[in-house]
């Protein structure tokens, strides 16, 4: 069985050669020709993250925190939206303020406006108050969605504080 050697990056460094980790062996691998680095990262943050979901234990925050902040950097949206919801449902987890920021942010830049929309909605029924910086990435996610109207729409009133 072969197994992928990750040279992961701290998150907050410049690249170069002399800030790169030690070397972190990631699951079973049956391909150890992985080249594109992003792609294998992806894959062993992925698959901490699930085996510890399975056993349904409360994951350590700032190995959720990093991973989220990584997949944010990588701009996989998809995933972090997933991990965001999975979060909300999650009794160990205080999702607050910036959580909501960040899941209507991957919705939006996924252009799923409906689920921006709905996490907004939800998150002002929990009482948190919605501000400029929530509404652009609302208007973000209808623009992605093809709702160039509706993100206008939302420009002048919200954010000008004019509705």
């Amino acid at each position: 069985m072969l197994q992928t050697l990750l040279f992961l990056k701290p998150f907050i460094l410049a690249p170069s050669t002399l800030s790169w980790s030690k070397p972190k062996i990631c699951g079973d691998f049956v391909n150890a020709n992985i080249k594109i680095h992003g792609r294998a990262e992806v894959v062993c943050l992925v698959s901490v993250l699930r085996s510890q979901w399975t056993k349904n234990e409360s994951l350590p925050k700032d190995l959720v925190l990093e991973t989220l902040v990584r997949f944010k950097q990588l701009k996989k949206w998809n995933l972090v939206s997933e991990i965001l919801e999975w979060l909300r449902t999650q009794h160990w987890w205080h999702f607050n303020e910036m959580d909501f920021l960040m899941l209507i942010t991957a919705h939006g830049k996924q252009g799923d406006f409906n689920k921006a929309k709905r996490v907004l909605s939800y998150m002002t029924k929990k009482g948190y108050a919605s501000n400029m910086i929530f509404h652009t990435a609302l208007m973000e996610a209808y623009g992605r969605g093809g709702q160039y109207n509706k993100a206008e729409a939302i420009f002048p009133k919200d954010c000008l504080g004019l509705g």
